[in-house]
C-alpha cells in the first residue's frame, strides 16, 4: 500500500516548509507469520540543514522518528531514532526501512517525523493495517515498485534475494525512467500446483477506481514452491502519462484464476506524449463523439464529475456552463481517448449505461441521479460490497449504511459511508459522515442523525459527538458490525 503525494502538493511542501516524505509499506509472509516493509524517503530540500560550524561549507540535516503499530490502544512494535544525513554540501534525501511483525486482524501504522532544527516542521501520518492471513491455498504478497533494482551481495536493509533496491517513491514513475520495477511473492503454490504455473503481469489505464484499457502484457513460468519471490523489470518508454495499474495474477496452465494483487502507478512521459499529440486532430476528426445528441452533451459531461481528476474540474465546469457544442465533444473525445485508447468509444458506452442506470436508481427531482450523494459515490467508487437501508427507527430519518472492501484511489480497506434523508423527501439521501480520506467526516453524526429525539440539553452540548446507543438508536452499533 502507498501513500500518494502528487507533484503539484510536493512544489507546495517546498514553499510551505514542511517535510514531505514518501510512505510506502508491503506486508509479507515468512514461515507463516505477517511482517510490513516500511519504507520512508525524506526528500532532502524539505528538512533544515544547518552548518556544521559557522565556517563550515558543509551541512547536515537531523529528525527525529517514532513509528509504532498499535493495536486495541497497544502498541505492537515500535522504534525511536535519529535520523541524520551525511554532512554534505547540498541537501540529499534520507532513507531508512523498517521490518515489523504485523499481529492477526486490523492495526494502525503510525509514523511521526519531527524536524530537530525546526520543531514545526514534521510530518504525521497514519494507516489502517490488516495482517496478512496465512493459508492453505494460494495468496501473495502487496507488490513493492522499485526505481532500481541491482544485484549485490551485500547485506543490508536495502537488500534481499540476492539484490539491493532503491523504492519507486510515491510511486510516481519520471519520464527518465524508461523500465517499471516490481516484487511480488506468491505463497504455498506448492500445495495447489503439481506442475509449473504462470503469472500474469499486465497493465491497465488506471480509471479512477476502475480498470480500463490492457496496454501491457504478459506471462512468467514458475516453479510451485512454499514461497516464489518475483523481480521483473517492464519496458515503459511508450507508456504515455497517465494513471495505471500494475495487476499480477495467479493462474493455472489453463489460466484459471488463483490469486491477484494490484498496485497504482503515476507515469510522466513527455517523449511519448508528444509523439502521440500529432495523431490528436485526425481521431477527433473521425471520433465517435461527433455522433453525440447535442441536447444530451451535458448530460455526458456532468456524468463525468465523480470520477475526473481534481485538475480537470474547472475545465469540465466549464464546458458544461459554455454554448459551444465542439469544446463539449472534445472534452468527451479527450477524456475516453486517454483513459480508454483505441476503446474510447466503448468505454464511453460502458460508463453511459451505468451513468443512466445510477441516473434511474437516485434521480431525486433536483437534477441527475449521479448528482446525488448516493450517486456521486456510486459512480466514484463503484457498487458498495456491503449495503443498510434503515426506514423504520423512530429516532431517526431513513439512513443507509454503504460498505467498501477496498477502494483503490486512497489505498484503503474497509470504507463506510452513512447517508440519511432529513428531508423525508424521495431519494433525498445526504452523505452524513464517512471514513474515506478526501470526503465528509462527521465525527458528530450521531448526534445530528438523532437530533429530532435527543433533549435540548443534549444538543447544545458542543463537546457532544455520541449518543447513548438504546433501543431506537441502532446506528453506530450496525455502523461497527458492517
Amino acid at each position: 500500500m502507498r501513500f500518494f503525494i502528487l507533484p503539484l502538493f510536493f512544489l507546495f511542501c517546498l514553499s510551505a516548509k514542511a517535510l514531505d516524505v514518501s510512505i510506502s509499506h508491503a506486508q509479507f509472509s515468512s514461515e507463516g507469520n505477517s511482517y510490513v516493509e516500511i519504507n520512508l524517503q525524506v526528500i532532502g530540500k524539505t528538512a533544515v540543514f544547518i552548518p556544521m560550524t559557522l565556517d563550515s561549507l558543509l551541512s547536515q540535516a537531523s529528525l527525529n522518528v517514532l513509528i509504532y503499530l498499535e493495536q486495541n490502544g497497544e502498541i505492537t512494535a515500535h522504534e525511536k531514532y535519529t535520523l541524520q544525513s551525511p554532512s554534505i554540501s547540498f541537501p540529499v534525501d534520507l532513507i531508512k526501512m523498517h521490518r515489523f511483525p504485523v499481529p492477526s486482524g486490523r492495526s494502525f501504522l503510525v509514523i511521526e517525523i519531527v524536524d530537530n532544527h525546526d520543531i514545526l516542521n514534521k510530518f504525521d501520518y497514519k494507516q489502517e493495517l490488516v495482517g496478512l492471513k496465512h493459508q492453505e491455498s494460494i495468496y501473495q504478497s502487496d507488490i513493492q515498485l522499485f526505481a532500481k533494482a541491482e544485484a549485490s551481495t551485500a547485506q543490508s536493509e536495502l537488500s534481499k534475494n540476492g539484490f539491493s533496491f532503491e523504492v519507486l517513491p510515491y510511486d510516481y514513475l519520471q519520464g527518465n525512467l524508461k523500465e517499471l520495477i516490481f516484487y511480488n511473492e506468491v505463497y504455498q503454490s506448492q500445495k495447489n500446483f503439481d506442475e509449473n504455473f504462470l503469472l500474469s503481469f499486465k497493465i491497465n489505464i488506471g480509471y479512477f477506481g476502475e480498470f480500463g484499457q490492457t496496454v501491457k502484457q504478459g506471462y512468467k513460468k514458475l516453479a510451485p514452491a512454499a514461497s516464489v519471490p518475483i523481480l521483473k523489470k517492464l519496458k515503459v518508454d511508450d507508456l504515455i502519462s497517465g494513471n495505471y495499474h500494475l495487476v499480477l495474477e495467479v493462474l493455472d496452465r489453463d489460466k484459471n484464476l488463483y490469486s491477484s494483487k494490484y498496485i497504482n502507478f503515476r507515469r510522466s512521459n513527455p517523449d511519448a506524449d508528444y509523439s502521440i499529440a500529432n495523431n490528436y486532430n485526425k481521431e477527433y476528426d473521425n471520433s465517435f463523439v461527433h455522433k453525440l445528441e447535442k441536447d444530451k452533451l451535458n448530460y455526458y459531461l456532468k456524468a463525468l464529475i465523480p470520477v475526473a481528476q481534481s485538475n480537470l474540474l474547472g475545465i469540465l465546469n466549464g464546458a458544461v456552463s459554455r454554448d459551444d457544442a465542439e469544446s463539449k465533444r472534445y472534452f468527451i473525445f479527450k477524456y475516453f481517448n486517454d483513459n480508454y485508447g483505441q476503446n474510447a468509444e466503448l468505454g464511453f458506452n460502458q460508463y453511459m449505461k451505468v451513468a443512466d442506470a445510477v441516473h434511474d436508481r437516485f434521480a431525486s427531482g433536483f437534477g441527475y441521479g449521479f448528482e446525488t450523494d448516493r450517486g456521486y459515490i456510486f459512480m466514484k467508487y463503484g457498487n458498495p460490497n456491503d449495503a443498510l437501508t434503515v426506514e423504520d427507527e423512530p429516532s431517526a430519518p431513513p439512513y443507509e449504511i454503504w460498505v467498501y472492501n477496498k477502494i483503490i484511489d486512497t489505498n484503503q480497506s474497509n470504507v463506510k459511508f452513512i447517508f440519511y434523508n432529513p428531508s423525508l423527501s424521495h431519494n433525498d439521501f445526504e452523505l452524513l459522515h464517512s471514513t474515506c480520506r478526501g470526503e465528509l467526516n462527521n465525527p458528530a453524526w450521531e448526534v445530528e442523525l438523532y437530533k429530532s429525539a435527543l433533549s435540548e440539553d443534549n444538543r447544545r452540548n458542543v463537546n457532544s459527538t455520541t449518543v447513548q446507543p438504546g433501543i431506537n438508536r441502532n446506528a453506530r452499533r450496525y455502523f461497527n458490525d458492517l
